[in-house]
Parts: structure tokens; C-alpha cells; sequence
């Protein structure tokens, strides 16, 4: 079985095992689609749950010494630093960063809910917040899930914009499971390379940002 296929096979242990190595209850993870009732605590929650995996992981990165940087990140500089060291993809940093938008969002607005944020006008050139949110969530079912639950094809957009927050719930599974696995995979390819090196790279991409 190809890495690629066997990651997809294995998504849910890979989840397990971010959840545990982040010492995250699973508990806290699941509740934000079975026990939250309201999309500003989903959001808020959702967020700070990425932020916390992703630190602890960046940490996990970092040589000796250099960890306790990230404490100094915000959630946008932790997002561009695990893009840029290939712990998430660019597809994965632009759905990641979309959410820490909507927890900045909802951080200043009690009210957030997810059915004003899909009436609102798009400033990101689409026509309206509706078109940004299916483009950027359009792949996270199959149509064959969808048509095991009832949904026809041609109803997908329609059952993704009335269900927002379980959309936005099942884009996060795979990423967040594959966080744990490219850091597994990472982690050995770098055997074979010096700490220096490590620490060269890793020096550069912090000055890079900092100088920005």
C-alpha cells in the first residue's frame, strides 16, 4: 500500500495519536460537534484547539533550546512557520487560516454565527461569503459519503451551506490526523540530517519572518 493510501486508510488512528501526543482529552475534541449547541463557541473552541496542536508540534520541531519560541507566536505566525516547515499543506494552511479568521471574528463579536457570516458580501473576490465558503469546503465530503447519507449530488452545495458547522468539523479530521503522520515521516527523514542543519533552516525561516 502507497504512504498516501495507507494515510488515508488510517486517518482516524492518526488522529488518535495527534490527540494523545498533544495530551489533548478526546472528549474536548469531539464535543465541538456533538455537545456545542452555538457556532461562536464551535469556532472559538475549534480554533484554540488547532492553535494548541499546532504549538505543541512546532515545539516538537524546534532543536533544543529553541522551542519556547513559539510561546511568542500568534496563531498566524504558528499557521506560516508549519507551512513553511511542510507540516501542513497549502491547502491545509488556507482552510487553518480561514478558521483562525472566523475565531478573530467571533472574538470580537458575540453574535457570531456562521448563518450571518454566509450572508455577508465576500471580500476575497467572490461574489458573496456563500461562494468563499463552498470553494474552500467543497472537497471536504465524497460524493459517495454524501449519497450514503441521502444527499444527492447535485444537492452538495445545498447540504454544505445549511450545515456549516458539521462542514467545517469534518474538514479539520484528516488535516489534524496528518499533522501527527508528517511529523512522523519528517522526524525520520531528519535522522539523516545534522542538528546544525537543522537549526540553519529552522534560524533563517524565524529571521525571515520577524524581518517581514
Amino acid at each position: 500500500m502507497k504512504r498516501q493510501d495507507s494515510i488515508s486508510h488510517n486517518w482516524q488512528s492518526y488522529l488518535k495519536e495527534t490527540l494523545d501526543s498533544v495530551d489533548m482529552p478526546h472528549n474536548i475534541f469531539w464535543d465541538l460537534v456533538s455537545e456545542i449547541t452555538d457556532d461562536w463557541s464551535f469556532i472559538i473552541k475549534l480554533g484554540s484547539v488547532i492553535e494548541v496542536i499546532l504549538q505543541k508540534y512546532l515545539s516538537k520541531s524546534l532543536p533544543e533550546g529553541m522551542e519556547k519560541t513559539i510561546d511568542d507566536f500568534g496563531f498566524a505566525k504558528k499557521l506560516e512557520v508549519a507551512k513553511d516547515l511542510k507540516m501542513i499543506s497549502n491547502d491545509q494552511y488556507h482552510l487553518f487560516r480561514w478558521i483562525k479568521n472566523q475565531r478573530n471574528s467571533a472574538a470580537h463579536n458575540f453574535s457570531y454565527s456562521f448563518e450571518n457570516y454566509l450572508a455577508q458580501e465576500s471580500n476575497k473576490g467572490y461574489k458573496n461569503n456563500q461562494e468563499t465558503f463552498y470553494k474552500l469546503f467543497r472537497n471536504t465530503f465524497s460524493k459517495e459519503w454524501l449519497k450514503n447519507i441521502g444527499v444527492p449530488f447535485v444537492d452538495e452545495k445545498k447540504f454544505l451551506l445549511e450545515n456549516p458547522r458539521i462542514t467545517v468539523f469534518f474538514s479539520v479530521l484528516q488535516p489534524i490526523a496528518l499533522i501527527h503522520v508528517e511529523f512522523e515521516h519528517k522526524k525520520i527523514v531528519e535522522d539523516h540530517i545534522s542538528l546544525k542543519e537543522k537549526y540553519d533552516y529552522l534560524l533563517s525561516t524565524l529571521k525571515e519572518m520577524f524581518s517581514n
